[in-house]
């Protein structure tokens, strides 16, 4: 037998309360639910906010990245300038070839220990004009402080070689003179002739350590013809007297000699060191009076090494 129209009703209504009975007990239920929803809903706002930030940051970050990129390759670039630079300071550095002339850096003005002792203006290192002065200061010293050996004239003259020979004990050994070099004046004021107090090889008298050169220190008039009487004493040295006096190679020496009372110390001469082998002459020149007369002479002479 077929159903009617009111069992359809029926069931709907059977389907709603079966609903109905499910729902939850406690309507607030659902409410906590929307609750945590809108909770939930601010979270995810929040977060969305982070991303931006994040993004916004990721954006600054790159920027940062760029800008140190090129800084690097900035840094780059002054590493190889100064690479560069560096190579061309020490290549400033190298110690520049013996003796040269340049005069464009540092290293130039201060030279090579190999430099020449020099005085030169405008090409003369400092390395060598330091040598040059510690070469003067030597000489200087050597000059002051040395072995002072007095001469007269030799007891056998050989030629324009031999002319001179040590003061000292005659016949001992070595055997010496205590004789004097004479000098005598020309008449009317003028220079007397030429007296050779060193010969060519005379050097070797000298101790062989200071024989390369030597020069006149000081001298002792042991006697004149005329009492009271002034003097001019010329010391040359050249292979002769007269090359000596045409190059100025000599000097003068006033003198005032008295008999009477005789000055016995020795006086001091200033003259150029002579390389070993040349020739020392000496000429009188009498100021006080217009005749000839002579005047006795002994030399104290330096040596110096080479």
């Amino acid at each position: 037998m077929g159903m009617g129209p009111g069992s359809s009703v029926s069931c709907d209504v059977a389907a709603i309360l079966e609903d109905t009975e499910n729902l939850p007990t406690d309507p607030a239920d659902a409410s906590d639910i929307a609750a945590q929803n809108a909770i939930l809903a601010a979270q995810n706002v929040t977060i969305q906010g982070y991303t931006d930030t994040l993004e916004v940051t990721a954006v600054t970050i790159a920027g940062y990245t760029d800008t140190l990129e090129a800084t690097a390759a900035i840094i780059v670039g002054y590493t190889d300038t100064l690479e560069a630079s560096a190579a061309v300071l020490d290549a400033f550095h190298d110690v520049p070839d013996p003796d040269s002339i340049a005069n464009a850096q540092m290293r130039d003005a201060i030279g090579n220990k190999e430099d020449i002792a020099s005085e030169t203006a405008d090409t003369t290192s400092l390395i060598g004009l330091m040598r040059k002065a510690v070469v003067e200061a030597h000489q200087i010293e050597r000059h002051l402080h040395n072995i002072e050996l007095w001469f007269g004239p030799a007891a056998v003259a050989v030629g324009e070689d031999h002319v001179a020979d040590l003061l000292g004990e005659v016949g001992g050994i070595p055997s010496g003179v205590i004789t004097s070099f004479r000098a005598t004046s020309g008449a009317n004021k003028s220079w007397g002739p030429a007296v050779q107090i060193w010969g060519a090889t005379d050097y070797g008298l000298m101790p062989a350590t200071k024989q390369a050169f030597q020069d006149s220190h000081r001298l002792r008039v042991t006697a004149a013809e005329v009492d009271k009487n002034e003097w001019l004493l010329r010391i040359i040295v050249g292979t002769s007297a007269a090359a000596g006096v045409t190059a100025r190679t000599y000097g003068i020496i006033p003198l005032f000699v008295e008999n009477t009372n005789k000055v016995l110390h020795p006086t001091d001469v200033i003259t150029e060191r002579a390389a070993a082998g040349s020739k020392i002459w000496m000429q009188l020149l009498h100021v006080t009076n217009n005749d000839a007369k002579y005047v006795d002479i002994q030399f104290g002479i330096h040596g110096y090494p080479s």
